[in-house]
């Protein structure tokens, strides 16, 4: 074999062995077991008759933004299922809502009320930028309450304050995010 031919053959065989090699290390690992649960956890949650739902607009509302004294979001699961997302939230907390003109819009509010053997049933208070507009009372654990917000309110604003107060707000509870049981699970801001 003549030295030219063996360089030709030689360089054959090192560009094979390189193509080799390069798709061999670009192939993607295989799937982990943790990813693999993740993904699946995720579609379960999106499949879920309303949890998913509910997820997404308590958490990705572009026109509701939960600004102090509420807690991080937490999702409960069993078995898991989703059950449902919720915030915590004390004695007061501000949300944040864009207005879209001066149209009257529709707040329905929603959650679990704290337990209140000695401290009474909570009152809710609602204002919007410190005017008053509705209260009502928990009387039961689970809540879903609708109030009109007059445009008048919401006028020559691109968002305005929404506070949320409860009178009284459980035995034992603190204020912080380890004991506050009033928990929103779901605040819709639509018009009528």
């Amino acid at each position: 074999m003549s030295l030219r031919r063996f360089s030709r053959f030689a360089g054959a065989i090192v560009t094979f062995f390189a193509i080799s090699v390069s798709s061999h290390a670009c192939k993607p690992a295989a799937e982990g077991d943790d990813a693999r649960l993740r993904r699946k956890f995720i579609k379960d949650l999106m499949a879920a008759e309303e949890g998913g739902k509910t997820a997404w607009e308590l958490s990705l509302n572009e026109d509701v933004h939960f600004a102090e004294g509420f807690c991080i979001e937490e999702i409960d699961h069993r078995d898991r299922k989703f059950i449902r997302t919720f915030r915590r939230m004390g004695h007061h907390g501000v949300v944040r809502l864009k207005t879209h003109g001066a149209s009257e819009m529709k707040l329905t509010l929603s959650g679990r009320a704290p337990k209140h053997p000695s401290s009474g049933k909570p009152v809710v208070s609602l204002a919007v930028q410190g005017d008053f507009v509705d209260s009502f009372v928990l009387d039961t654990e689970k809540f879903e309450h609708v109030t009109m917000i007059p445009g008048a309110l919401l006028a020559a604003r691109p968002w305005v304050d929404l506070s949320i107060s409860l009178s009284t707000w459980g035995d034992g509870m603190y204020g912080d995010c380890q004991s506050s049981v009033t928990s929103i699970e779901g605040m819709e801001w639509t018009a009528p």
